[in-house]
């Protein structure tokens, strides 16, 4: 099972169990879109090709029948395209997409049989090349959770199943740095001793820029984050306490370097989790939402935007539901509330021209469908 899927779960026993509901509200009025797309069940990624178009990637599901799904959407008309994927990602997601320019690389998952592979593809000229084996055999079993284009190489991140006998394993995490004409290294050797605590460790989100990349994730017991330079030197990052919890997503900003996720270090409380690196320590932000995962970061026109799912509303019938919300500010220590809706899941951001984008999924009494929130 998806692990974000697994933490939200999580979230809403928790939620039941203590009582715990967000009365929301909108700081300002709503200045945004929605827009169903059709042929996709959950979108978990977003990426920009150019100022028209934006590469959507997620699953298609019914009863009977999964697959990943990559498309384009165009936001000139609103229609979404899909490209074939064949048998790539059966039965499974893709997670995450990148763009360098001219190829697009997916990352996510495929069923083989009851096992579950990595998978990762690239798409070049109307081709698809598999790129799974540059995973090494030692992480064949698994998924990949974060793809990175920082202006030379891709980073591809995630974790590898390796199994023990008897039913169990261990989640080891792997960092790849891949070049544009195909050459690979691994690179999760380079990460700092918080990354590689058994029996359960993972890569989740990479970002960054030409000079810095920052590594987030977890370990059985904290968050992990790392930074590096430029470089396959990575330095630990230490929080001002040991959160017991998962770091989703990260960001680096023009003048912050933001991480986000699930803090459960308190009993029976399932926290939203933001921090700004500053050095080798992570400061946790203040968030007026408190139950929640920060699924997303993004900063478009001087704004960051911050995206949290598994918040708690209340039906006209006080039945506790799951929605979202999105906060935007000119920094991390001014954020109001921009979307605020029950039903939605947001799990990517992403910035395009003037425009930021939401992606997700609504729940419905039919089933779930794949949307984009298309914000000015």
């Amino acid at each position: 099972m998806h692990k974000r899927r697994i933490i939200y779960i999580l979230i809403g026993l928790l939620i039941i169990a203590v009582g715990l509901f967000s009365f929301t509200y909108l700081d300002s009025l709503p200045k945004y879109s929605i827009e169903s797309i059709n042929g996709i069940s959950k979108i978990y990624a977003v990426d920009p090709l150019n100022n028209n178009e934006v590469l959507v990637g997620g699953i298609y599901f019914n009863s009977s029948y999964a697959h990943g799904i990559i498309g384009i959407y165009y936001l000139n008309n609103n229609t979404f395209i899909k490209i074939n994927l064949g048998n790539y990602f059966n039965s499974s997601a893709i997670y995450s997409l990148s763009f360098n320019g001219s190829a697009i690389l997916a990352g996510g998952a495929s069923y083989i049989g009851n096992q579950l592979h990595t998978t990762l593809v690239m798409i070049k000229n109307g081709k698809i090349y598999n790129l799974s084996p540059d995973l090494s055999s030692f992480n064949a079993l698994g998924q990949v959770f974060s793809t990175f284009w920082n202006g030379r190489y891709w980073l591809v991140g995630g974790n590898g199943f390796v199994p023990l006998g008897n039913g169990r394993g261990e989640l080891v995490p792997f960092l790849i740095k891949i070049f544009p004409n195909g050459s690979y290294h691994e690179i999760a050797q380079y990460l700092p001793p918080d990354f590689k605590v058994l029996p359960q460790s993972t890569v989740y989100s990479i970002s960054g820029n030409s000079t810095l990349t920052v590594i987030a994730g977890s370990n059985p017991v904290n968050m992990t984050v790392a930074i590096s330079q430029g470089n396959s030197n990575f330095s630990d990052v230490r929080f001002t306490y040991s959160p017991l919890g998962v770091l989703l997503t990260s960001y680096v900003g023009n003048n912050y370097v933001l991480v986000g996720g699930v803090n459960l270090t308190e009993p029976n409380i399932s926290s939203t989790f933001l921090g700004v690196v500053k050095g080798s320590v992570v400061q946790e932000v203040p968030l007026k939402y408190k139950v929640g995962a920060i699924t997303s970061i993004t900063y478009n026109s001087g704004k960051y935007y911050i995206a949290i799912a598994e918040v708690p509303f209340l039906n006209s019938t006080g039945q506790r539901i799951p929605g979202s919300v999105i906060l935007e500010g000119q920094t991390p220590f001014s954020l109001k509330t921009v979307f605020s809706e029950p039903y939605y899941s947001v799990e990517s951001l992403t910035s395009i021209g003037g425009k930021v984008i939401a992606a997700g999924y609504k729940y419905s009494g039919s089933g779930f469908e794949g949307i984009l929130i298309l914000m000015d």
